[in-house]
């Protein structure tokens, strides 16, 4: 998420709830980072390794049919990663 955040600098109780705002977020980013939620580190053999099985689960069940489908890729990395990377 992005935000822009425009501060009146002659507004001291506004300078002072930015801040608290400010420092709030940091705090929260800083537990989701500890937490590793939005880490994924993915080696490069089980990655082509995916990538095989992907090709080969969506040439066996679409045949004729584009092959290069994005919902269709998607459904399989989060299947990939819900199993911890185990196909």
């Amino acid at each position: 998420m992005k935000m822009t955040l425009v501060i009146d600098t002659d507004d001291r109780d506004g300078i002072d709830d930015a801040f608290k705002m400010i420092s709030i977020m940091k705090q929260r980013r800083a537990a989701t980072a500890e937490s590793g939620a939005h880490t994924l580190t993915i080696s490069k053999i089980p990655l082509i390794k995916a990538l095989r099985a992907f090709v080969r689960e969506q040439t066996t069940t679409r045949t004729g049919e584009d092959v290069a489908n994005l919902r269709d890729a998607k459904l399989f990395a989060e299947r990939l990663i819900a199993n911890d990377g185990r196909l």
